[in-house]
């Protein structure tokens, strides 16, 4: 003898339907206000002093040694030494425009120069 699917999906499909629009019928819209919770946090004060914290490290102080005297390339030199998608910082101060190399930077971190008469730090 053969089931016949389709009569039994239909009871289980009415059945449903018909506890949801049976649960439905006792909901009631709340009214008025909710109650609530006023929700205190306690106030902290801490006082942190530059000697309370202590500095952890994976290398040492100055491991990574600065560039304090760069040397430059004219815009000429630098076509011929470096591709076209190389990246660059580049810092213009008073007219004295500078393109410091992120790889390079990526070795030393900080280059420390005077530009337009200005001291910077160029950091990566």
């Amino acid at each position: 003898m053969r089931s016949r699917p389709f009569p039994v999906a239909l009871i289980v499909l009415v059945a449903g339907c018909l506890c949801l629009l049976a649960s439905g019928c006792n909901a009631r819209p709340m009214s008025g206000p909710q109650p609530t919770r006023t929700l205190t946090v306690p106030e902290v004060y801490t006082d942190v002093t530059a000697r309370d914290l202590k500095m952890i490290s994976v290398i040492p102080k100055d491991a990574i040694r600065a560039v304090l005297d760069p040397s430059y390339l004219s815009a000429e030199e630098a076509e011929d030494q470096f591709s076209d998608d190389e990246m660059v910082i580049g810092v213009s101060i008073d007219g004295g425009p500078r393109a410091y190399s992120v790889p390079q930077l990526s070795r030393h971190e900080i280059v420390n120069d005077v530009l337009g008469g200005t001291p910077i730090a160029v950091t990566w």
